[in-house]
């Protein structure tokens, strides 16, 4: 019963990340406001069928959201890249789910099955790894499944810039214009696979000194967010060097100009040299 719980866990974070995803997106084509006025504005709804002469002033809700999906010219690379932009709020709080699942396997299962383990030091440390594996399985596959709702929907169809620079100034400006649909693939996996792994492994690290779940929560949160308010505020002071102390830079949407890749991606190596000295510190000290 325990494993088929866990499991949908996994399920459920896949099903709330593409959720997102697809919500974020109506959002950016502002279809909320549309039909909120379409439905509340009596003004708004006469001049809006208009615009058609009388078949639009015919239009039911599910026609005018048809019509709003149909009515526009739909771009891949801004649909991935606005899309997926609330994503680098909401991180913490979804890959902290690991750290609350090993907390209560810790606290569990795991409490009976060390003292059958010869080394403790590997089952712990690939129990970390196996349930930071899973939440970014989750992650990624919600982001493939929203590329592949992303390409469906725009035909392919591209924008005339580069959104994104992350890696462009190691592959070249050219990578990106010959490769998008690869480019975005590869991006998309530093941003739903690799960044997930990290702080999921950083969550259940956290969990192996936390006294409650609550702390679980709280703790795994604070280093990605305290680094934000830290990064903006010297963002202030020394401008765009700051962005390589911000954590949600290589999550943003935005796109920022002449970006280096190996020293962005180095800010995320903090949490797994952290996560190492802690799970070091756990196995050392722990009395079976």
């Amino acid at each position: 019963m325990k494993k088929k719980k866990i499991n949908k866990t996994y399920l459920i974070i896949f099903l709330i990340v593409l959720l997102i995803m697809l919500l974020w997106t109506l959002n950016r084509c502002n279809m909320y406001y549309i039909v909120g006025n379409y439905i509340f504005d009596k003004n708004y709804r006469e001049n809006f069928g208009l615009a058609d002469g009388p078949t639009r002033l015919n239009y039911n809700l599910f026609q005018l959201i048809k019509y709003i999906f149909t009515g526009q010219i739909w771009l891949f690379d801004y649909i991935l890249i606005f899309g997926t932009g609330l994503f680098q709020v909401i991180l913490p709080g979804i890959v902290s789910i690991a750290g609350l699942n090993f907390y209560g396997k810790l606290h569990t299962i795991n409490k009976t099955t060390a003292y059958r383990k010869k080394n403790y030091a590997n089952y712990i440390a690939n129990d970390i790894l196996l349930e930071s594996l899973k939440i970014s399985i989750s992650v990624f596959s919600a982001y493939i499944a929203y590329y592949l709702f992303a390409l469906y929907l725009s035909g392919g169809q591209l924008s005339d810039y580069a959104g994104r620079e992350l890696f462009l100034d190691i592959l070249g400006d050219d990578f990106y214009t010959k490769y998008p649909y690869f480019y975005y693939l590869l991006d998309g996996f530093v941003r739903f696979f690799m960044i997930p792994f990290i702080y999921s492994l950083y969550a259940c690290a956290i969990s192996l000194f936390a006294n409650g779940k609550k702390q679980v929560f709280l703790a795994s949160n604070a280093y990605y967010y305290g680094l934000t308010v830290v990064a903006f505020g010297l963002y202030m002071l020394i401008g765009n060097n700051a962005i390589y102390l911000n954590p949600t830079v290589i999550m943003a949407s935005g796109a920022y100009l002449d970006i280096n890749t190996i020293l962005l991606m180095s800010l995320h190596m903090i949490p797994i040299i952290i996560s190492y000295f802690m799970i070091k510190r756990h196995v050392n000290h722990v009395e079976l």
